[in-house]
């Protein structure tokens, strides 16, 4: 049975929430940034504006936020790293990237109060402009306005903490891989 070093698994703490903490700054930042797109641009009329296309761009950086955890903890800590320990991490720095990101936002919703309503008439102008029928606009339009509830809020950040978490883990052992030298799992 091997000796599992205290020290050495609270040190990864360090790198889950320095990189956690830095990834879901950036994907709020990014989302902030669309937002602003989407709400200063005329209506398009396409499925695929600022929003579809930078929520692809923060899943696709974010989903990297696990080999970056690893990178800071073999560079900080040791070299000396299981795949099961970097999943674990890629985990842990996928809820730290929601939970921060989350809060952000919702900070700047109180910095920017009109924020969140212009950037729901944007997307309702841009609903209009695609020439969908009545019931179809409508069901979009209840679909966006309920992903602003408390409810809404709780299942996307639940959604996007599951989807990144796998994510991490896969991206966290790639890690493990490249950077680490394999501990043996308990």
């Amino acid at each position: 049975m091997t000796n599992i070093d205290v020290t050495e698994q609270g040190n990864s703490w360090t790198s889950v929430f320095l990189i956690g903490g830095l990834f879901g700054v950036i994907a709020a930042i990014l989302g902030l940034i669309s937002g602003y797109i989407q709400i200063s641009q005329e209506p398009s009329g396409s499925f695929f504006g600022p929003a579809a296309f930078t929520g692809i761009i923060v899943c696709l950086v974010t989903a990297f936020a696990g080999l970056a955890t690893v990178w800071h903890y073999t560079k900080e800590v040791t070299r000396e790293v299981s795949y099961g320990q970097g999943a674990v991490m890629g985990i842990f720095t996928a809820i730290a990237i929601t939970l921060i990101s989350l809060l952000m936002t919702q900070i700047w919703y109180l910095i920017d109060p009109n924020y969140l309503q212009n950037y729901i008439d944007s997307m309702i102008a841009n609903f209009e402009a695609m020439g969908l029928p009545d019931e179809a606009l409508d069901a979009q339009t209840d679909q966006l306005m309920q992903a602003q509830t408390l409810t809404g809020v709780l299942k996307q950040s639940a959604i996007s903490m599951v989807v990144l978490s796998i994510l991490n883990m896969i991206t966290a052992s790639l890690g493990v891989r490249i950077f680490g030298e394999k501990k043996d799992d308990l």
